[in-house]
């Protein structure tokens, strides 16, 4: 049975079309199956991907229909028995294999079609191509030899079109195999090859130029050529230095700030953003103000010293503003105010006034603060209100950890909700002032739904949003959280926040983790922010960046925009990042002089 005899009538109600047996190569699952990170823990982690077996299994069909609304769907039929028993993976032609992949392709935008009616149409044709893209990506993940599939395509630029790319090399196959009859006629193969080329090449400017705009409308144009953007993290020392330093990181290269609200108040955000307006447009160079709202994070709050570990100086009255704690020491993270437990009398304490930690955590629970500098085990829980912790990670000599740093609970199912009480506040100043927002610790789509409504209710349409990917759940419903932000009309794009990220997923993940979101957002033309550490050696302390960091940083001219945090060397860090991602001139081998 070939593959075009099969009438477009063949689909079912449910959008689904019964592949030939034969051409059904890949080994298919008899159940949903879910490839999440943590299932494949020796393999390249995965945003999230479900495919369904066939539709006459009913037990399947209704779980499908429950989880419809919040997963993307992948249909791939069962293999089946084919007559001919000798049939095997080579008898399958090259063409039929690519028409597999294309119905499969085809089906998928069939099975996900609630899903991109619901798209603002600014956003349809990317969120099409995304869906086209991990259902490729799904059926490479089950076939038996995936590196034969990805030798007949460039994947650089297939995930930009996947659809009319697939459909060009079908077409240059069929072209190809009915000139074969006269080999001879070389003259032939290479127009048709060279027509398939052009159609390709046309799709791939399209794209490219669909991206190009989406990054212009959330971060501005450049007056140059050059991409990607810098931007700098900025707090109260902006304006503790008569705007010298907003002047110099300007002409630095800095093209965008960021304000974080989870420091600072709205007295001194209105003079960040004032400075920077003014010396802007004094200087004649276009910059943008992106507000990150603080979201449900938890923090560590006020610092309390075991009494054996005070030192007393008559000549220092100032209060401690930081803990020193290494292997081995005990950690009492409270609710609130600090209580004497004489069994725990040696142990240091930090407060958290979240309750989303006291109430999600439990003893053998590894926790982590400031980034994962520090690293800990929860040992005891007391009541609702003091979880006591076990040092498991630090530095030689130990590590600081002081007010306001990031605490994660990697193993714990915390339920944060999407906006806080804060946040809500804080977005009545993002709107009248900021040219984007940042949604900090999203999870999942309800979370972007809040923000959406609340975007709508203020007509704020063109107010850009940043999703910010800092959790593991982040990460797996990546594909999800694009589509219900696709929804709205307004700007979009994605943040690799490395530092948490890393934390919850694992730091020896991290290179699959923010190429698998690069990638998914390249298909889906969202431009994406490359933040956390960058050139931090030489942004903190002056000295010189090592060579794994002057790498990262060139890998980073893939992203639309690069973050560089707050430091006491920032300019430096900024004027340094703008010769290594726009370089005036590049070094060639004598071979190619």
């Amino acid at each position: 049975m070939a593959l075009n005899a099969v009438s477009s009538a063949a689909f079912s109600s449910q959008g689904t079309l019964p592949l030939p047996c034969h051409l059904m190569t890949v080994r298919k699952p008899s159940c949903i199956i879910r490839l999440l990170p943590a299932q494949m823990r020796n393999s390249t982690p995965r945003a999230s991907a479900f495919y369904t077996p066939k539709e006459n299994d009913k037990a399947v069909r209704d779980y499908f229909l429950n989880c419809v609304n919040d997963e993307i769907q992948f249909h791939l039929e069962e293999k089946q028995s084919c007559d001919d028993s000798s049939a095997s993976y080579s008898d399958v032609s090259l063409l039929e294999k690519l028409q597999a992949i294309q119905m499969h392709i085809l089906e998928s935008q069939q099975w996900n079609a609630s899903k991109l009616q619901l798209c603002h149409r600014k956003y349809l044709a990317s969120a099409t191509n995304m869906i086209h893209y991990m259902a490729f990506r799904s059926y490479l993940d089950c076939d038996d030899d995936p590196n034969f599939l990805l030798s007949l395509f460039n994947w650089e630029t297939i995930k930009s079109h996947v659809l009319a790319s697939l459909t060009a090399n079908i077409q240059l196959v069929k072209n190809l195999k009915s000139n074969s009859l006269h080999p001879e006629d070389h003259i032939s193969s290479k127009i048709l090859y060279q027509e398939q080329n052009n159609a390709t090449l046309f799709n791939t400017q399209e794209m490219r130029k669909k991206a190009s705009s989406n990054r212009e409308l959330l971060f501005g144009q450049f007056q140059d050529t050059r991409t990607p953007h810098i931007m700098v993290t900025v707090g109260q020392e902006a304006i503790e230095s008569e705007s010298l330093l907003i002047t110099d990181l300007i002409n630095a290269g800095t093209t965008l700030f960021r304000i974080n609200c989870a420091h600072g108040n709205p007295s001194t955000w209105s003079e960040i953003i004032r400075r920077v307006r003014e010396i802007s447009q004094m200087l004649k160079k276009p910059c943008r103000i992106l507000m990150d709202l603080a979201g449900p994070k938890l923090r560590t709050g006020t610092l309390k010293t075991a009494p054996s570990l005070m030192k007393i100086s008559p000549k220092k009255t100032t209060e401690k503003t930081s803990i020193r704690l290494r292997i081995g020491d005990l950690l009492i993270v409270s609710r609130g105010s600090f209580s004497d437990q004489n069994e725990f009398s040696s142990a240091q304490r930090i407060t958290c006034s979240s309750g989303y930690l006291f109430d999600s955590v439990k003893p053998g629970d590894s926790i982590a603060f400031d980034d994962g500098k520090i690293w800990g085990k929860i040992v005891k829980i007391i009541g609702k209100s003091e979880i006591v912790v076990s040092i498991t990670h630090a530095s030689p000599k130990g590590t600081k950890l002081k007010p306001e740093k990031s605490i994660n609970i990697p193993e714990s199912n915390i339920q944060f909700e999407g906006l806080t009480s804060k946040d809500l506040m804080d977005l009545e100043f993002v709107a009248d002032n900021a040219d984007i927002v940042g949604l900090s610790f999203v999870r999942h789509p309800n979370d972007i739904s809040v923000l959406r409504r609340e975007l709508e209710k203020r007509k704020l349409e063109n107010l850009g949003i940043i999703l910010k990917i800092e959790t593991k759940s982040a990460f797996e419903k990546l594909p999800l959280l694009l589509l219900e932000a696709m929804k709205c009309g307004n700007p979009l794009g994605v943040m690799i926040a490395r530092g948490d990220l890393a934390v919850e997923c694992g730091w020896e993940k991290m290179a699959d983790l923010q190429e698998e979101i690069i990638t998914i957002c390249e298909a889906a033309q969202v431009p994406v922010i490359w933040a956390t550490q960058v050139l931090e050696s030489l942004v903190k302390f002056g000295i010189m960046p090592t060579r794994a960091e002057i790498t990262d940083a060139a890998t980073a001219m893939r992203a639309s925009c690069v973050m560089l945090n707050k430091g006491k060397y920032i300019v430096r860090g900024v004027s340094s990042l703008e010769k290594i991602l726009h370089p005036s001139t590049k070094m060639k081998p004598d071979y190619l002089l």
